[in-house]
């Protein structure tokens, strides 16, 4: 038998309907309550759209100032280079 939340793991046990992860995910729901842990969940791991824009903006501004920094130590590395010589 399969587990009743993620139905992807076997349950280990004869008497209960979730495998041991979705046992977890219930007991600090119930330590909590279900209402603050869907707010964390959804807070925390769920993006809307204008949160997934601003991540890959920020994401695409970090990489343009990585290859910005790489070329600029190419640069530092072909004048000293060429100084030398």
């Amino acid at each position: 038998m399969y587990c009743y939340f993620c139905r992807d793991k076997k349950i280990e046990t004869w008497t209960g309907y979730f495998c041991p992860t979705c046992e977890k995910i219930q007991s600090i729901s119930k330590c909590y309550g279900f209402d603050r842990t869907l707010n964390v969940l959804e807070k925390c791991c769920i993006r809307n759209s204008a949160q997934l824009e601003n991540k890959i903006a920020s994401k695409a501004l970090k990489e343009s100032n990585d290859i910005f920094e790489k070329e600029e130590e190419m640069k530092k590395k072909i004048f000293n280079n060429l100084k030398k010589a």
